[in-house]
């Protein structure tokens, strides 16, 4: 259509298709020179030669670099040459080398003509220059679009380069079959997918499995695909032909391990795409790694805990790591390298001298490879402190050893130094101290040798220091005996590491000298004995003061018993004629019905008692002051002894016109274990007193109690429980003066007021003392003319339901009266001996006498008597003499009933008698109601003595 009929619209169409025309023009242009560009590549670098070869006459279109070898010509010279052209200058033969080829028969020409596919056939190419080249020739024809032939293409390849090459590929494969075969590691031959190909035995050990067995089950069972470390190695693989890495493996029996891959990927002669794969169980390595891991930690852990500063060097000699002990030294250590060491700021102590940077002993290590050990020095912290250390430094070498780094390890020692000069002054003043002694000191080696001998010695034995000196004590002459005891007790300090002493003597020509020797160890730093110090001082002085010292001791021991004796004597003489005066005092008022009579003998009869009660608290003071006062230990009924004491002392309160008040807790036991009799001494002196000392108003007693329990078991029963008694008795009489008040209980003590109502002064000390024996406690508050409060605080145990308590004195006695005994009375004193005879007539006994031991037994001999009443001392053969014999079957029953009648009341009297075979005790004055209570239970059948 011609161009101006054309719409608008037609020729925007038009347009369009044009432009579409020319873009495809211009891509398949630019594609015709990317594909002429490819050509190009591959004539260049093929390994072939090779002809591209145009109808009708066979004339050269290209020629690859490596086919002009053949031609040994330029390009410019072959290119345009026709086949007729070529065979003309290079003749081809028939492999046999001898017949000549046909154009015809020439395979480019059959490719080119009858289109035929020529593969490997072997020809001969005769070169101009005479040399024949074997050749292997591939050949083929190229057809146009319309499937005619336009052209063909000639490969060929010489062939003795192909046999070179096929050799050195059986060689490669020969070389590569024994690597894989004769490999400690793991080698896989397998496909890009994971198919196991190939397995060498180091693989089917690893795996514990046939080489049949894994190819059969190839990656997905002996590899952990779950691991993710596997993902990224394959895709590193794929991506660029090659990789490295660790991923888990399994073996055949499931077991997972580590292991360390290799693996590249290659193309076969026939273009399969194959991968290699080299494995090494890295299981050992890896614990190695574990074990190298968590001894650095524990190094780390270890350096961290470390007292002492540790330095570490890098590659370069630097600082590179400092433990927190090096950083508190420092006050702040850092790191730094080789060259500005002089950050750190240290002085040689004993030259103090400032230490450069390379003289640190650090660097010398890592520079020089020194080794410095024990360097002092004072340093200035990062802090600003100061302090000194001890410097220590070593090289760390490798196998070969070279140098790669230094160690450097420092101590605080400010405080070891601070003491060193303290121990320095010290030893200057002990040292001063040893040579100014008036004492001797010396100090022996464990083999006797004199260490150190100060000046003193010289005076005292006469021995100058100097002579001492490298000998041992058996080289100056010491006295033998001296020797041995001074060899022993260095000696047993040695062993035992304890002090020993020893007193010893020594002859001057002023006479002989006394000494005490102590003996020290001085222990060395493991603990052992390093040397002996001894200590002597002269004790002659002290000597002769323990001399009068003993004389004096026996001196008064002398006194003491000749008191004791004095005492017993005394209260024997005393008690003899006071059991006569009482006795017939009794008696008197038994047969008296005078009223007036009565009583005189009643005022008698008092001052009797009063004079007994004088001589019973001497007797007690002085068991007391002797530590022979004792205790008895009984069941009684603690309710009833206070209100026979409160009976008594309440009548006497009335008669005095006073109110007397008493209160006794309820929580107070119905028995209690104790000595009842020292208690109701303690209250009876106390209330006694209180009454005695009040002329108006009240005398109050209040009694409290708080048991105790014991939880504890002993035995079958629980332990008794133990009960808190406190006594507190007031009143409203003269009370005590307060300079008074603290000697009120000291013997012997009397206020200005007991000229007015009496005593001895030594009642509150009794009591005071009989308290404490009792693990009690007395205290007293009191005002003067306003009253005192006594407290008696004591802690007694409580009686099993079980216990009996003692029959108090009177009950049982009226029911046994009635019954007679036959008695032997051994009395020497007459007066005693008629007073005992009529008391006991008129109680009914039949009553027997005899004046000493030997009657006694004669008359035991004749007749028979349920009891004998045995005074102690009688003359011709005293009571005790008398006992022995009848206990030995000299006379009469040697089982009968014997109760000693004694003046003697001093402790040990009693039991004394009881040894000799007596059954019981009666002290003179004889109380009738004991005397009552021993004769009814003797006629009862009961024996034994209470």
């Amino acid at each position: 259509m011609p161009l101006a009929a054309m719409s608008k619209n037609e020729m925007e169409k038009a347009l369009k298709r044009a432009q579409e025309q020319n873009a495809r023009l211009r891509k398949r242009l630019a594609e015709a020179e990317k594909s002429e560009q490819l050509l190009k590549s591959i004539f260049e670098y093929i390994p072939e030669g090779l002809i591209i070869a145009e109808v009708p006459d066979a004339s050269i279109r290209a020629i690859s670099r490596h086919g002009l070898s053949l031609f040994d010509r330029p390009r410019e010279a072959i290119l345009g040459c026709t086949g007729p052209e070529v065979i003309k200058e290079w003749k081809v033969f028939h492999p046999d080398g001898v017949t000549q080829a046909e154009y015809d028969e020439l395979p480019l020409i059959r490719a080119m003509t009858n289109g035929e596919d020529v593969r490997e056939e072997e020809w001969i190419i005769l070169r101009p220059d005479g040399k024949k080249i074997p050749v292997l020739i591939n050949a083929g024809p190229i057809r146009g679009k319309e499937g005619t032939i336009t052209g063909g293409v000639l490969a060929w390849i010489e062939t003795e380069k192909r046999k070179q090459l096929e050799e050195a590929l059986r060689e490669s494969e020969a070389r590569y079959r024994s690597f894989f075969e004769a490999s400690r590691d793991v080698v896989l031959l397998t496909s890009p997918e994971g198919s196991i190909l190939a397995a060498n035995k180091a693989a089917q050990e690893m795996y514990g499995a046939t080489e049949e067995e894994l190819i059969e089950k190839g990656r997905q069972v002996f590899v952990d695909t779950s691991d993710p470390r596997l993902g990224a190695f394959l895709e590193e693989r794929t991506r660029t032909g090659s990789a490295r890495g660790e991923y888990r493996s399994r073996r055949k029996d499931g077991t997972l391990f580590p292991t360390e891959a290799s693996s590249g990927v290659f193309t076969t002669m026939d273009g399969i795409l194959r991968t290699t794969t080299i494995l090494r169980d890295i299981t050992e390595r890896k614990r190695a790694e574990q074990a190298l891991r968590e001894s650095e930690d524990l190094l780390s852990r270890v350096l961290d805990a470390l007292p002492v500063g540790v330095f570490i060097a890098d590659a370069q000699g630097g600082i590179a790591r400092v433990n927190p002990a090096g950083e508190r030294i420092w006050g702040g250590a850092r790191r730094a390298p080789l060259d500005r060491l002089d950050e750190y700021k240290g002085w040689w102590a004993d030259s103090g001298r400032r230490i450069e940077a390379r003289e640190w002993a650090f660097a010398r290590a890592f520079e020089r490879g020194e080794t410095s050990m024990n360097e002092i020095i004072d340093i200035e912290c990062f802090d600003g402190a100061r302090k000194t250390i001890r410097n220590a430094a070593v090289p760390v070498r490798d196998a070969s050893g070279r140098i790669i780094s230094a160690i450097a390890v420092i101590e605080d020692i400010s405080a070891e130094r601070r003491a060193q000069e303290a121990l320095r002054n010290r030893e200057v003043q002990y040292r001063a101290l040893a040579e100014n002694s008036p004492d001797m000191i010396v100090r022996y080696s464990p083999d006797l040798h004199y260490l150190y001998v100060n000046p003193s010695i010289e005076h005292a034995v006469g021995i100058p220091p100097e002579a001492f000196k490298g000998k041992r004590i058996g080289q100056l002459g010491l006295p033998k005996d001296l020797q041995c005891s001074i060899a022993k007790a260095v000696h047993a300090v040695r062993k035992t590491g304890q002090e020993q002493t020893l007193e010893w003597s020594w002859e001057t020509s002023v006479g002989t000298k006394h000494f005490q020797t102590m003996f020290a160890p001085e222990a060395s730093r493991d603990g052992g004995v390093d040397s002996v110090l001894t200590i002597s001082r002269e004790i002659t002085s002290l000597r002769r003061l323990e001399e009068d010292l003993r004389r004096a001791r026996d001196a008064a021991e002398e006194a003491n018993r000749a008191k004791s004796q004095f005492l017993a004597n005394m209260s024997h003489e005393i008690r003899t004629p006071m059991n006569g005066i009482m006795g017939m005092v009794e008696l008197a008022l038994m047969g008296c019905k005078d009223a007036r009579s009565r009583e005189y003998l009643g005022y008698a009869k008092n001052s009797a008692v009063n004079l007994l009660d004088i001589v019973n608290d001497i007797l007690d003071l002085s068991k007391i002051e002797a530590g022979r006062m004792e205790l008895e230990k009984s069941v009684f009924r603690p309710r009833e002894m206070l209100e026979s004491l409160f009976a008594i002392q309440g009548s006497q309160a009335e008669q005095k016109g006073l109110r007397f008040k008493t209160h006794v807790d309820p929580n107070v036991p119905k028995r209690l274990v104790g000595d009842e009799g020292r208690l109701r001494q303690i209250l009876t002196n106390l209330v006694g007193n209180a009454v005695k000392y009040t002329r108006e108003g009240e005398v109050a007693v209040f009694v409290t109690a708080e048991v105790l329990k014991q939880d504890q078991e002993q035995g079958e029963h629980r332990r008794a429980d133990l009960v808190s008694l406190v006594f507190s008795i007031r009143d409203t009489g003269i009370g005590i003066a307060p300079d008074k008040l603290p000697r009120i209980f000291e013997p012997f003590t009397r206020g200005a007021q007991d000229a007015e109502f009496g005593g001895t002064g030594l009642g509150l000390t009794i009591t005071k003392q009989l308290v404490e024996l009792m693990n009690g406690r007395i205290d007293v508050r009191s005002t003067l003319g306003q009253g005192s409060t006594f407290t008696v605080s004591l802690l007694l145990q409580t009686a099993p339901k079980e216990a009996i308590p003692a029959e108090p004195l009177g009950e049982g006695i009226a029911q046994d009266r009635a019954k007679p005994l036959r008695i032997l009375l051994a009395e020497d004193n007459e007066i005693n001996r008629f007073m005992a005879l009529e008391l006991l007539k008129l109680r009914g006994h039949e009553i027997v006498t005899a004046d000493n031991g030997k009657q006694a037994l004669e008359a035991l001999a004749k007749e028979a008597f349920d009891l004998v009443l045995m005074d102690a001392q009688m003359p011709v053969m005293d009571g005790e003499e008398a006992t022995r014999r009848i206990r030995a079957g000299e006379a009469g029953n040697p089982r009968i009933h014997i109760v000693a009648l004694t003046a003697y009341a001093l402790r040990g009297d009693r039991e004394r008698f009881l040894a000799v075979g007596m059954d019981d005790y009666l002290s003179k004055p004889i109380d009738l109601e004991e005397l009552e209570r021993v004769l009814a239970r003797i006629g009862s059948g009961d024996k034994s003595a209470e």
